[in-house]
């Protein structure tokens, strides 16, 4: 288990989506049964096989059902307070957001989104992605800097969507975080898939 949550990772760190997806291929593969893990994370088994084949990864929230069934859950790490950009000249001055604090402070973006990931929620995990997007002060310069056009994070994080992988993790690298796996309790995954 130790082994498996260390090679993941270490993908992870990267912020690299094809070597998160070969990593996340590789364990699903060294499965002692994949046909059992794809009933766990009700995937269909041809579907989890080619999952993690695609340029952008899969969409996050059948990753977040694959982990779970292989005893691990996503955590959002803070990896580097990112560069200041400065305010859009355009906009607002200074906005006005119920969490001001996630502008300034990598390290409390990283526990906010922990937080939403803990609920296993992808609704939640949407919300509590657009609130950290929002508070940003200059949202055209931070999508530049994560490579991504800044309709497509407003439309990836809004509700009842489901983003794609890459996405996510190349907006929390614009941030100075990452994605991480912890090993689940067995009491805590009890408790997820009977609440479900």
């Amino acid at each position: 288990m130790r082994q498996k949550e260390t090679a993941l990772n270490a993908a992870l760190k990267t912020a690299d989506t094809r070597a998160i997806c070969l990593a996340l291929d590789e364990l699903v593969r060294g499965s002692s049964n994949v046909s059992i893990l794809a009933k766990d994370a009700e995937i269909d088994r041809s579907v989890l096989y080619r999952s993690f084949r695609g340029e952008k990864g899969p969409r996050l929230f059948l990753v977040m059902k694959v982990l779970r069934s292989l005893s691990f859950q996503f955590v959002v790490e803070f990896e580097r307070q990112p560069k200041r950009i400065g305010p859009n000249r355009f906009g607002q001055g200074s906005k006005t957001t119920p969490h001001l604090e996630l502008r300034d402070s990598a390290r409390a973006s990283a526990k906010f989104l922990t937080r939403a990931f803990e609920s296993f929620d992808i609704t939640e995990i949407g919300k509590a992605l657009e609130t950290v997007l929002r508070a940003q002060e200059n949202v055209v310069e931070f999508a530049k800097r994560a490579s991504l056009q800044r309709s497509s994070l407003y439309r990836s994080f809004s509700q009842r969507r489901d983003p794609q992988l890459s996405t996510v993790v190349n907006f929390l690298s614009a941030l100075g975080l990452r994605l991480a796996v912890i090993p689940v309790s067995s009491e805590l995954m009890y408790d997820q898939f009977r609440l479900e």
